[in-house]
């Protein structure tokens, strides 16, 4: 639960009409996130043995700025929950908009190519 919407009075997020308490989500968490996905992507880099080992990066993924700082730090894929069931599915678009705005604008072929610039 992140709130309570003053105007239903329920908890939120609400998608159609019910809610559920879950983690600590969305905005909040996207700071401890982002500190344990370049941890982690730090730790694989230097054992050779987990090189193959891909991560996931999520909590607090709401924007494309949001999914690129996941990838700049390590992640290969992202995952989001709370921002689809705040913003509905049309949240996709800006990611991939944003994306590959971001893409063009530092001449990436492929999204790998953002681990070029992490320095852990």
């Amino acid at each position: 639960v992140i709130g309570v919407d003053m105007e239903t009075l329920r908890p939120m997020p609400t998608v159609k009409g019910f809610s559920t308490p879950g983690g600590y989500s969305a905005q909040a968490v996207r700071p401890i996130a982002l500190h344990h996905t370049q941890k982690l992507a730090k730790a694989l880099t230097e054992n050779a043995k987990y090189k193959n080992v891909s991560i996931s990066g999520m909590g607090g993924i709401e924007k494309s700025s949001d999914a690129i700082e996941f990838i700049l730090l390590g992640s290969h894929t992202v995952q989001s929950c709370t921002g689809p069931m705040l913003q509905g599915y049309k949240m996709v678009h800006e990611l991939k908009a944003g994306l590959e705005a971001f893409m063009v604008k530092h001449n990436f072929n492929h999204v790998s190519c953002f681990h070029s610039l992490l320095k852990l």
